[in-house]
C-alpha cells in the first residue's frame, strides 16, 4: 500500500489511475486521514472492488480532489464514514 505521506508517490499513483496529472502541491492541503483514503480507494481500484456504497474507487478520487462549495469532498465523505 502505498504511504499517504509520500506526496510525490502519492501524486504518481493519482495520475496514473486517473490518466491525468496530479501535482503534489494539489495533496499537500489534504490531511493525513484525506489522504489515506485516497490511498485505500486506490487499493480498491487496484483489487477491483468497489466502495461500500457501491461506487467506482476512482469516481470517489476525482470527486475529493474536486472542491465544493468551501469544504473538499474528502471531508464530506470522511464526515460520512464516521457516521
Amino acid at each position: 500500500m502505498l504511504n499517504p505521506n509520500n506526496y510525490r508517490e502519492l501524486s504518481i499513483s493519482l495520475t496514473e489511475a486517473l490518466g491525468y496529472i496530479i501535482p503534489e502541491q494539489q495533496l499537500e492541503p489534504l490531511s493525513e486521514p484525506q489522504r489515506k483514503l485516497l490511498t485505500t480507494l486506490l487499493w480498491l481500484n487496484q483489487s477491483f472492488q468497489v466502495t461500500k456504497d457501491g461506487k467506482h474507487p476512482l469516481a470517489v478520487v476525482s470527486d475529493i480532489l474536486k472542491k465544493r462549495e468551501g469544504i473538499t469532498k474528502t471531508e464530506f465523505y470522511l464526515k460520512e464514514k464516521l457516521q
